[in-house]
């Protein structure tokens, strides 16, 4: 009943797209053979910057959640990653390529900048 296997970090539903004012909600699963120490997203206006962190509720067994708002977002194209470090404190990654080539969102319906 316990998860023996090497730490892993499950996002069930990915985001490619949010309309204008949406929050962005996931689900994050992070499987270990114990509790994780952190689990964090963080995020960024797309491109630009540096990461923010979000913080992650845990909900049960190896379940959390985090809530990017429509406030934060700003009606700004952006991207993101989620990090669990685990008791072992080696950070696990999703996408495992991050935080060079993330998850990336667009916001649709949102007004275009006038130059």
């Amino acid at each position: 009943k316990t998860y023996q296997g090497s730490t892993r970090v499950i996002v069930p539903t990915l985001r490619s797209s949010l309309a204008a004012g949406e929050d962005l909600r996931l689900k994050i699963v992070a499987l270990a053979a114990g509790p994780p120490s952190e689990v964090w997203l963080w995020w960024r206006p797309l491109g630009t910057g540096s990461f923010a962190p979000v913080p992650v509720r845990h909900i049960a067994r190896s379940v959390y959640e985090a809530r990017l708002t429509a406030s934060q977002i700003a009606a700004r194209d952006f991207e993101y990653y989620v990090e669990v470090v685990p008791a072992e404190r080696i950070r696990i990654r999703f996408p495992s390529t991050a935080p060079a080539l993330n998850q990336s969102v667009v916001l649709m319906g949102a007004s275009l900048p006038v130059h």
